[in-house]
């Protein structure tokens, strides 16, 4: 059954401000929990008001929000995510920062809500890290610190989750603002890796996954054998920049664990 979308689920997503907050304060003391509608719901939806207006990046309204019900920061949708995993993921800063302000006047402690798993096992300094947003994780850093020390249901740390994502500007900012707090260079997973080994992992399966994938794009079938022409220029230059891009990020892991410059 699809759920028709009212005026203020409507505003919540097109950022009309002004709508929403004549509608707060008409309504004095009422949660949005449910999609578009003001009341007293007991169940969260996968699509509620304040989940809208943050994947949508309108940080007035999520302010307005919050001011008239503070514990819309804990709700959830139906994969487990809450307001600070669709800020992280998202890049939004201010949006980050208020909803962990919010978290911080429900609990002088709010670690243990900002560290909350989706049901993917990721954090929203997780997903922060994985989406290469730095301007986040410097909000985190600020505020919700503790979040660094969390790891994924794999045992990987934030430094991991840059490296597999190849997300070179996050490990940069990661190595030079959060390394006096975490071991990361040495650090391991459940499968036993550093950030180096998965570095040299991703990389050659990068080159690998791309390498076939070039050629079979390339492949002309005829009398089912396959005759294999060169990889198009596209695939060919797309091969080049992971190779680059991976081998920028292993240097960098060597250049800072064992002091000593490598040409890739």
């Amino acid at each position: 059954m699809v759920v028709a979308e009212t005026s203020v689920h409507e505003a919540c997503r097109t950022g009309n401000a002004k709508i929403v907050k004549l509608l707060l304060d008409a309504n004095p003391g009422l949660q949005l929990n449910e999609p578009g509608k003001l009341g007293l719901a007991k169940d969260g939806f996968d699509q509620t008001c304040i989940l809208v207006a943050v994947s949508s990046g309108h940080i007035g309204i999520v302010s307005d929000l919050l001011r008239v019900c503070a514990d819309l920061a804990l709700i959830v949708d139906k994969n487990g995510n809450s307001p600070l995993h669709y800020a992280s993921s998202k890049g939004q800063r201010e949006i980050t920062r208020a909803v962990l302000w919010t978290l911080l006047k429900l609990n002088p402690k709010p670690a243990q809500k900002a560290q909350q798993y989706n049901h993917n096992g990721h954090t929203p300094l997780h997903l922060a890290a994985i989406n290469y947003r730095v301007p986040v994780l410097e909000v985190f850093l600020l505020l919700a610190e503790p979040s660094f020390q969390v790891v994924t249901k794999s045992g990987e740390t934030v430094f991991h989750l840059a490296v597999r994502y190849g997300r070179y500007n996050a490990l940069v900012y990661l190595t030079t603002h959060v390394s006096n707090d975490i071991d990361f260079f040495d650090c391991r997973d459940l499968y036993g890796n550093t950030i180096l080994h998965l570095a040299i992992s991703e990389a050659q399966h990068k080159v690998r996954y791309e390498g076939v994938l070039a050629m079979s794009i390339g492949s002309i079938e005829t009398n089912n054998c396959s005759l294999y022409t060169n990889p198009s220029k596209r695939h060919q230059q797309e091969l080049s920049e992971t190779l680059y891009h991976k081998g920028s990020i292993i240097r960098y892991i060597v250049q800072r664990r064992y002091k000593m410059p490598v040409t890739l």
